[in-house]
């Protein structure tokens, strides 16, 4: 499982992440075609990493 803290990059300096689908009283809703797309452009390594896992 991806933290999302490490995928957001909240402890690494990119607070960007992509914008929600909805917004739940849980909080925010991202589809999953969109932080696939977010992640192989701002942080590529978690997908090379995932790759060898």
């Amino acid at each position: 499982m991806v933290d999302v803290d490490d995928v957001t990059g909240r402890h690494h300096g990119e607070r960007t992440p992509p914008a929600p689908a909805a917004t739940l009283s849980l909080g925010d809703v991202r589809l999953m075609s969109d932080v696939e797309a977010w992640i192989a452009e701002k942080r590529p390594h978690l997908l090379e990493s995932a790759e060898e896992a």
